[in-house]
């Protein structure tokens, strides 16, 4: 399956160099549970909508939800354009592969 977006982990490293969160155009929504076992997250729905509409909000019968931003492929190459306005787009790489050098692109132009 090709990825359309930022995994959570890419995610987290993008927010870990710095990149702004309400960049964000999407979002994974969770669920927070209070178990000591896991990391108090479980990730149950991705969504096509920014971020910034998804923020931290109380759920029905008292769950609470948060959303963890995500970034799309498009989202991703303005980032890098943003960053170096000579950046050539890898085209021979899958989706997957190209998401992956974007994220580290803009780790790598970020802390430069």
């Amino acid at each position: 399956m090709s990825q359309i977006a930022t995994s959570i982990e890419q995610s987290k490293r993008l927010l870990d160099a710095g990149v702004r969160p309400s960049s964000a155009d999407m979002c994974y929504k969770t669920l927070d549970v209070e178990d000591s076992e896991s990391d108090n997250e479980l990730v149950f729905d991705f969504i096509t909508r920014p971020y910034s509409e998804y923020l931290k909000y109380a759920g029905p019968l008292g769950l609470s939800y948060r959303a963890i931003p995500a970034w799309s492929l498009s989202s991703l190459w303005q980032m890098t354009h943003e960053l170096d306005k000579t950046y050539e787009f890898p085209t021979t790489l899958s989706a997957n592969e190209l998401i992956d050098t974007l994220v580290s692109t803009i780790i790598l132009r970020s802390k430069g």
